[in-house]
């Protein structure tokens, strides 16, 4: 096998390529919605507007290209086989597939009106428009809320806000997530860390047959079956009708 060719660099070169490092540490992601929610937001700007709606009609996509302080983008990676028995002390990897990661996080600035935000919800308001039944996007909206509304409902709307009853509702999600569906024990415990981090108040539940009749009051229950959001992986998340209350019971232990 012929050796690699050393081609020569010069300095100035080197200098070219190392010495032009970025000097700020905020930089610009920019990406583009569905082309159908863009005919939603200028229909709501003509019905009344809402405050990010002016970005829709600009040709620079304003609304979309975020300044950012952190942003974790879609990555990829190779998927490779192991050969141990071709070569005596010697294991080959070799590649077949390239692996996509659906994941963005973005930290970004704001104006000081909050329009990107605005913008943000009213493209929530967009998927939840497109599935008036709640059939399947619009239900996904709910992860964690099926527990989160029994809990409310079992404490009688009191000690509790909105928000830290669905966090525990999430806490016991992700658990069933975990342990009977496909989410990862590294992603379970990314997301538990996470959720960990924001104090709540205690939570005592010490019926949880009349718990579960909450449950049960929930919309998403039809046909003796709970409609259950689980996730498969952090981004991606399902509809599972396999949630038997035992489990959900069991998933309380996590609270």
């Amino acid at each position: 096998m012929a050796a690699p060719e050393v081609k020569p660099i010069r300095v100035s070169e080197i200098k070219g390529r190392l010495m032009r490092p970025a000097l700020t540490s905020h930089f610009i992601c920019e990406f583009k919605p569905p082309e159908s929610l863009n005919s939603f937001v200028v229909d709501r700007a003509v019905e009344g507007g809402f405050l990010g709606a002016d970005y829709a009609n600009r040709d620079n996509q304003e609304l979309i290209r975020l300044s950012c302080a952190n942003a974790s983008l879609p990555g990829s990676s190779l998927a490779t086989h192991e050969i141990n028995n071709d070569h005596t002390g010697v294991t080959e990897r070799h590649v077949y597939r390239r692996q996509y990661d659906q994941r963005t996080e973005f930290t970004f600035y704001v104006d000081s009106e909050y329009r990107v935000i605005d913008f943000f919800e009213n493209w929530m308001s967009y998927i939840v428009s497109e599935d008036e039944n709640e059939n399947e996007l619009r239900m996904i909206l709910n992860f964690g809320h099926t527990v989160g509304h029994a809990i409310e409902s079992f404490t009688n709307y009191k000690n509790l806000l909105h928000g830290e009853a669905i966090f525990y509702g999430m806490k016991c999600a992700l658990y069933l997530s975990n342990k009977f569906g496909n989410l990862s024990n590294d992603e379970y415990d990314i997301s538990t860390q996470l959720l960990s981090k924001f104090e709540l108040p205690k939570l005592d539940i010490d019926d949880r047959e009349t718990f579960i009749n909450f449950v049960k009051n929930d919309k998403k229950f039809r046909e003796e079956k709970i409609r259950f959001i689980l996730l498969d992986e952090i981004g991606k998340s399902r509809i599972s009708e396999d949630i038997t209350f035992d489990q959900i019971k069991e998933s309380l232990s996590v609270l």
